[in-house]
């Protein structure tokens, strides 16, 4: 966090946080609408004379509903929005807790939040409920799941992937079929500390065992394999994954360019006829496209992968049944599979071909701009 003194000039449209997909999000949204924006980074304090009154002012205003030093962050940010005249707020950070308190203070602008990620059980079921004005969200399961486990949203707009809808519609590359597996990996480095808390111990667990799944199923089955990786080889994932495998499959690293995304994973799961994934959001983006996918969860309670039963999920602990799964997979026709699982899989992720997701939200947010405060 540091200060530095900036004025401030109108601006239609506040994005909120740096993060690194603003840079899709400007190309094929924010750029289609040809209205000015500013990009809000949370670790830095524009300060003016401006703002220091405005922020005494809030300050004042709300002081009865400050609860901790912490919301005098929310008075700031507050300030610094109105101050610019903006008339909407928009996120890829769906679960920003900060994002959440200042449209709960700011109810004359329209706060849209994009969800960029899985909110499985295991992330609803905690304590800290998400209460958000307008939501982008993948389908009608997450309205769901929000419901169901205390989280709100004033409304919520059904609209699919942003990411994937761009993959999709602006970067794919005719698909090759150049693999029969792609494991979508969900790595996270905190897993293999030796020092790993207890309430982590089931996700590492369900990680590890597909892992030994799959290579037992390599071992008698010859079929090429991708993993798309989490990070890139510089990474600890990637000497687990080619010490574990070795040259049984293939390891895709995901290079983060310094704009944009590569696509590299959603690529590699293009160019595969079965994706094998625990919690990963690429997974059911993938789902959603129609791909022949499998989800794994051997939680006792379905944490990671909260989904009905199908041949797109398999929950027990036991090879022979992922072995069953898997196979099945492979003998079912790309017509048959998409006929048994595509109204589960819109349920999941409700997207058109039609009108792809970011054109969605370029609709949304013209029509939100032209509505009167």
């Amino acid at each position: 966090m540091f200060f530095k003194y900036k004025k401030i000039s109108k601006s239609d449209i506040i994005v909120f946080h740096q993060h690194p997909f603003n840079f899709e999000l400007k190309k094929y949204v924010l750029d289609d609408l040809r209205l000015k924006y500013s990009v809000i980074d949370e670790t830095v304090f524009n300060i003016n004379p401006k703002i220091i009154l405005k922020s005494i002012i809030n300050l004042l205003f709300h002081l009865k509903t400050l609860k901790s030093f912490s919301d005098f962050k929310v008075i700031y940010f507050l300030s610094y929005i109105e101050l610019h005249n903006s008339r909407v707020v928009i996120t890829n950070i769906d679960n920003s807790v900060l994002f959440q308190k200042l449209w709960r203070l700011q109810k004359n602008i329209k706060y849209f939040a994009i969800q960029n990620g899985n909110r499985t059980k295991n992330e609803l079921s905690n304590s800290n409920k998400m209460h958000l004005h307008n939501f982008f969200c993948f389908g009608k399961y997450d309205i769901d799941n929000f419901k169901r486990y205390g989280h709100t949203a004033e409304k919520f707009i059904p609209t699919g992937s942003l990411k994937s809808s761009i993959f999709i519609d602006k970067i794919k590359k005719k698909s090759q079929q150049k693999y029969d597996i792609c494991l979508v990996s969900g790595w996270k480095d905190f897993l293999f500390d030796d020092n790993l808390d207890f309430s982590f111990q089931g996700m590492k667990n369900n990680f590890v065992q597909i892992d030994r799944f799959i290579y037992d199923y390599l071992k008698i089955n010859n079929y090429k394999t991708v993993i798309a990786m989490r990070y890139g080889k510089e990474a600890v994932e990637y000497n687990y994954y080619k010490d574990y495998f070795g040259d049984m499959v293939e390891l895709k690293d995901r290079i983060r360019p310094l704009k944009g995304e590569t696509y590299r994973s959603y690529q590699a799961m293009y160019d595969s006829e079965v994706i094998i994934s625990s919690c990963s959001t690429a997974a059911v983006e993938a789902f959603g496209m129609g791909k022949k996918v499998l989800l794994v969860d051997f939680s006792e309670d379905n944490r990671f992968a909260n989904y009905e039963d199908g041949v797109w999920i398999v929950k027990e602990n036991n090879y022979e049944v992922f072995k069953s799964k898997l196979d099945y997979l492979f003998n079912l026709n790309s017509a048959d599979y998409k006929k048994e699982t595509a109204d589960y899989a819109n349920y999941l992720m409700e997207y058109d071909h039609s009108i792809p997701t970011y054109k969605k939200i370029i609709f949304t947010l013209k029509n939100s701009l032209n509505e009167k405060s």
